[in-house]
């Protein structure tokens, strides 16, 4: 099975995402996530955490533990999620708290209006 290192690489290569980036989202310091990549150290478990919750991959995936659940296999009850739901997640994760609110703001006011809402969705919720 892959290391906690190829992982991280992968998942980061997956989700387009820097060791800057990763370190704003997940608040895990851009140096360690460096000597990550690099295997140089190991992740505590709050790190870990952290970083695979930015990633939207499970810890122990990520900890290259099994290899039956990688980057972007989350399910909802309609199945694997599409392209543009990926795109939008990644992008939402790059949000700092109140681009987050605004964005969820929107989609609720744009979901309540039924000339932008499709017909026979099964929610999430």
């Amino acid at each position: 099975m892959a290391s906690f290192k190829d992982r991280l690489i992968q998942a980061m290569e997956l989700r387009r995402i820097s060791a800057a980036e990763l370190s704003r989202v997940s608040n895990v310091n851009e140096g360690a996530i460096s000597q990550y990549r690099k295997g140089k150290y190991k992740a505590s478990q709050h790190a870990v955490e952290k970083l695979a919750k930015a990633l939207n991959v499970s810890i122990p995936w990520l900890m290259g533990v099994v290899d039956t659940f990688g980057p972007f296999e989350y399910t909802i009850s309609t199945g694997k999620l599409t392209d543009e739901e990926k795109e939008l997640l990644a992008n939402f994760r790059k949000l700092n708290v109140d681009g987050k609110e605004k964005v969820i703001d929107y989609t609720r006011d744009i979901a309540g209006n039924t000339q932008y809402t499709a017909k026979n969705v099964i929610s999430a919720s």
